[in-house]
């Protein structure tokens, strides 16, 4: 379903030049389903695979088209499992983003970094990625 305002729905395909862009529906929690819009953005032989707030349940829509993402623009706070996820999509490398949104840390009592970003870490090496990180922009670290 599209709206006049730009808004898109569903699995849709876009070639802006040497780009490609592929969009998909996945569940955000048991209540929003279909509700995150993920992307596949080719642009050359690099393929970028971002799944926005991606949560529980919603490992087995995580389907790449073109193959191994070499970047993962991951958020695991909402859920997700980690370990199947990161197994499914198999990307070369993943960033962990969204995780010091604001409102994500007054959600966590303690530190951030203990209870939510650091165990997911660990799963993902677990899972088999070695290359995985967190990304910072506009925070400031304590």
């Amino acid at each position: 379903m599209e709206k006049d305002c730009g808004f898109i729905r569903g699995v849709k395909t876009f070639k802006f030049k040497d780009v490609e862009i592929r969009t998909s529906l996945i569940d955000h929690n048991e209540h929003l389903i279909d509700f995150t819009t993920a992307f596949e953005i080719k642009f050359g032989d690099f393929i970028l695979y971002h799944t926005g707030d991606s949560g529980r349940g919603t490992e087995p829509k995580l389907n790449t088209v073109w193959g191994r993402p070499d970047l993962w623009l991951f958020f695991p706070g909402c859920g997700i499992d980690v370990r199947k996820a990161v197994k499914k999509v198999n990307a070369k490398r993943i960033v962990f983003g969204h995780l010091w949104e604001l409102g994500h840390a007054q959600n966590h009592s303690g530190r951030l970094d203990e209870r939510l970003i650091r165990p997911r870490l660990v799963q993902a090496k677990q899972a088999g990625c070695q290359d995985v990180s967190v990304a910072f922009w506009g925070d400031r670290i304590l």
